[in-house]
């Protein structure tokens, strides 16, 4: 069994980040497709800055939820790196993995050669 006793701050961070800008990109997608879908559903005639929202969402949210989310694994990482000293960390089961390599198999080629006569 082997703890995870540190966690780099900046790696947290930048996987946070892509995480939060997929989330980001979803959030911004569903806005974008609810700022048509409710007005039209309500009778209500959306404006064009009603619809230019929405698909402002598909650029903005992706961008503050990548900030967000690195902000926050930081702060993450850091706790954890100052928890895991007085803890000890998260222990984790480790597995060896069988790594299958195709051999080179040399065989010698014989080739016939003519008995001297004596």
């Amino acid at each position: 069994m082997q703890v995870i006793k540190k966690l780099g701050v900046f790696s947290v961070g930048k996987i946070s980040a892509l995480l939060g800008f997929a989330y980001g990109l979803i959030a911004g997608i569903l806005m974008a497709i609810a700022s048509g879908v409710i007005p039209a559903s309500a009778n209500i005639t959306g404006t064009a800055s009603t619809l230019m929202i929405g698909w402002k969402a598909v650029l903005i949210l992706p961008i503050l939820y990548a900030i967000g989310y690195f902000i926050m694994g930081i702060l993450f990482a850091i706790a954890y790196n100052l928890l895991a000293r007085w803890v000890g960390g998260i222990k984790i089961t480790l597995e060896d993995s069988v790594e299958y390599t195709t051999k080179e198999i040399r065989v010698p080629i014989r080739t016939k050669t003519k008995a001297k006569k004596a």
